[in-house]
């Protein structure tokens, strides 16, 4: 399984929760699952990204892959209107309007329990399958040392773990 940001958290989980439909792991840039931070908290990131209100428009949807790229070139204009089309999709829509009211209130707080119960049962036994963790020196959402603390916790208990930098 491939787990790229929350996906890594997810990967993670069900290796954890079900290892006998998981032969490997591979973690890609998983803040998500790294150990809360202090020096890098985990929305510190998005909490930065202007906020746009209204609907969606070319502009509002380059806003977040703009500010990851390192170069903004590699965000082009049939990547930006793609993601257009998709901000406009009335599921989108909901899903957006649901994040902004109960987001805050419901599912952060989720996400940050579950990441404390993962990352104790990897401290504890770590994972059960061969997991090879890939990083970006420069990913901007997930900075390096998380990436490296992550690594220390899972080396620790899982035999077969690698970490590959990018």
């Amino acid at each position: 399984l491939v787990g790229h940001s929350r996906g890594g958290h997810l990967i993670s989980w069900l290796a954890l929760e079900h290892p006998e439909l998981t032969k490997t792991l591979v973690i890609v840039d998983s803040a998500t699952l790294a150990p809360e931070s202090p020096v890098f908290p985990s929305m510190r990131f998005y909490d930065n990204l202007p906020v746009h209100f209204g609907p969606p428009t070319t502009e509002s949807v380059r806003i977040e892959p703009d500010a990851q790229a390192i170069r903004r070139e590699h965000v082009t204009d049939q990547f930006v209107e793609r993601l257009l089309q998709i901000a406009k999709l009335p599921n989108f829509q909901e899903a957006k309007e649901s994040m902004e009211k109960f987001g805050a209130k419901v599912w952060t707080p989720s996400v940050s329990r579950k990441r404390q119960e993962v990352m104790g049962r990897i401290e504890q036994a770590g994972l059960p399958v061969p997991t090879l963790m890939v990083w970006g020196l420069n990913d901007r959402s997930a900075p390096l040392p998380l990436g490296l603390q992550l690594f220390e916790r899972i080396a620790a208990k899982t035999p077969h773990s690698e970490l590959h930098m990018l």
